[in-house]
């Protein structure tokens, strides 16, 4: 009999839009090396308003373990000042612990908690909506901004903003912690709100540096949208696809027909290599694309990987210095052919639902221990 030629037993060979695999760029390695992009993805994952973080009361600490060598630990903690939204649009937004060295201020977006969220999203089906953004301040000369945005976000990050003032509470931040660094930090939907967020309030308060690191985002805008994107944040974007070996969370390359971000960052579930791309292949709804998503999507994963990513930096700075930088692909908005086959979405539902069960069993088994939980979250 020849090779099995099913899926994941033959994946997309040599995808040519990934680039030569390489260290992060500088500013955000010195970030990866100093714990604030792991401690900003257990803020919103472990810690989030899902998880640990529902009960939390402004003021309480998280206690967060971080690496400092490949065998020894060291603990930070972050304390919660703020909270803003409700359920799928809450927001965290914690003070790092200035006594390990930590002057950022993280606004952890939190994701979806309902499977009932999730089929919003999947009826949504991608369509987009207008939306206006006009620059604060005063006279004739404020800019005006039209883009477009997936109709599910845009919903969002109009509650974000109208109901709840996020403009408003990111001001009193900054007023709190001008000399912070202010870190914007989701995974699933909470990163492509976060994502979203940051691009509003760069087009409505340019003045108001803010950078941001999300993990396994899905699509929200168009190509035109995410030109205008590249020229307002540039690269204050740090945004990871968890792979492995040659395929990749299918999550981040939907909904189909919507523009990913120009600078993708593909991080190895396995090894904890960094390759980049410029885009992310569509996503059409099949068996492999919903297996994609059980192995990569949920933050179990993205903890393992990013602590191996760390670890991994932390153990051979020396090496890490002399590998070249990444090559980024030449090859842009490529079209990529993936198997596609029939397909019923109760294999979604089934998927989620295990998940779920397997959350409570982990929640059951974590409250009879002391230690950190960051194992236990498979956030959507």
């Amino acid at each position: 009999m020849g090779q099995c030629q099913c899926f994941p037993c033959n994946p997309v060979s040599n995808p040519k839009f990934m680039g030569t695999p390489g260290p992060l760029p500088k500013p955000w390695r010195e970030m990866l090396n100093g714990g604030q992009i792991m401690t900003a993805l257990l803020l919103c994952s472990s810690f989030s308003e899902k998880y640990k973080g529902r009960d939390m009361k402004l003021g309480a600490l998280a206690s967060i373990k971080l690496p400092t060598t490949l065998t020894e630990m060291r603990v930070t903690s972050p304390v919660l000042r703020w909270r803003v939204g409700s359920k799928e649009t809450a927001v965290l937004i914690w003070v790092g612990d200035s006594s390990q060295g930590d002057k950022v201020v993280y606004a952890a977006f939190n994701p979806l908690r309902r499977k009932q969220q999730f089929l919003q999203l999947l009826a949504a089906r991608g369509n987009l909506v207008d939306a206006t953004f006009v620059q604060e301040g005063e006279g004739d000369e404020r800019e005006s901004y039209s883009v477009r945005l997936f109709s599910y976000i845009h919903k969002k990050l109009d509650n974000l903003w109208r109901k709840y003032k996020f403009e408003q509470v990111m001001l009193e931040v900054v007023e709190a912690y001008p000399s912070h660094k202010i870190v914007f930090c989701g995974l699933s939907h909470g990163a492509a709100l976060a994502q979203a967020a940051l691009f509003r309030l760069a087009l409505v308060r340019p003045n108001i540096q803010v950078q941001a690191v999300t993990w396994n985002a899905y699509k929200w805008t168009d190509a035109k949208g995410v030109n205008l994107f590249d020229r307002k944040i540039g690269n204050r974007l740090l945004t990871f696809v968890l792979s492995r070996k040659q395929y990749w969370d299918s999550i981040s390359g939907a909904p189909p027909g919507l523009a990913s971000m120009n600078e993708i960052i593909f991080l190895d579930a396995e090894t904890g290599e960094t390759r980049p791309s410029l885009y992310v292949p569509d996503s059409k709804i099949s068996p492999e694309s919903v297996w994609r998503m059980y192995d990569l999507h949920f933050a179990k994963t993205a903890l393992t990987a990013t602590r191996l990513l760390m670890t991994t930096s932390l153990g051979q700075p020396s090496l890490l210095e002399r590998m070249a930088s990444m090559k980024w692909p030449i090859e842009r908005r490529a079209s990529l052919s993936i198997l596609q086959l029939p397909f019923d979405q109760n294999h979604v539902l089934h998927a989620l639902q295990e998940q779920e069960e397997e959350q409570k069993q982990l929640d059951l088994d974590s409250s009879e221990r002391t230690e950190e939980m960051d194992s236990s979250d498979d956030g959507f």
